[in-house]
């Protein structure tokens, strides 16, 4: 038996990535899992739900119960969707990680408004409309747990002012009152961003990268 046995956790941008592996992680420690991903690109193009029904269909390959989620994050209505899925598929919400994310990156003095407010939205906006609508949930329930996702790079990172500035705005978003547990995780990098995260011939080594995980409760 897993330590998430009958739990029930939402993980957002779950059809790549960190989301992608936090969602397998939990469903191999036995938790139900909605796999929300509005599917896009890196930059937030081209949404397809396809990225999340393959995750899906990996978790029920280990064993596991899964329901995929398209609706986008950055929406109030898309935050409630994707909570109501679980309510309505597995009757609770145990927890929810939101790992939802875009990059559009520039140079401070020659970034749009275009390329600023879709990062923060999704990062950001994407946060709360997520934890807004679990939060209800869990407060009725009486017990839960929200995790954020931030990164070292809200302290300042080349090329990407709303990229840091979003993920500084999840450190920062106030701590859920008792019985609601809320945390931030900084996941640590293990090897340098690939050229088109970092600027060339800048990239610091895989330890420069890494950053602590801070907590809350």
């Amino acid at each position: 038996m897993g330590s998430l046995e009958g739990k029930v956790v939402v993980v957002t941008g779950a059809g790549r990535g960190i989301g992608r592996a936090v969602a397998l992680d939990a469903a191999r420690e036995g938790a139900r899992i909605v796999v929300n991903d509005y599917g896009v690109s890196m930059d937030g193009e081209q949404p397809t739900s396809e990225v999340a029904d393959g995750v899906v269909a990996e978790i029920k390959e280990l064993g596991g119960e899964a329901v995929a989620n398209a609706s986008s994050v950055a929406e109030m209505a898309g935050g409630a969707s994707i909570v109501q899925s679980a309510v309505d598929h597995f009757g609770r919400v145990d927890g929810v990680v939101c790992a939802a994310g875009i990059l559009r990156e520039r140079m401070l003095f020659n970034m749009a408004e275009e390329e600023w407010d879709p990062v923060i939205a999704t990062h950001l906006k994407g946060t709360f409309t997520v934890f807004r609508a679990a939060s209800a949930v869990m407060r009725k329930q009486k017990s839960g747990s929200l995790v954020g996702v931030t990164s070292g790079a809200f302290a300042a990172s080349v090329a990407q002012a709303n990229y840091s500035a979003a993920k500084g705005g999840i450190v920062s978003s106030p701590a859920a009152r008792q019985p609601v547990c809320t945390n931030t995780a900084s996941p640590p990098i293990a090897s340098p961003p690939p050229p088109r995260v970092a600027c060339p011939g800048r990239c610091p080594s895989a330890s420069k990268w890494a950053s602590p995980r801070t907590s809350r409760h």
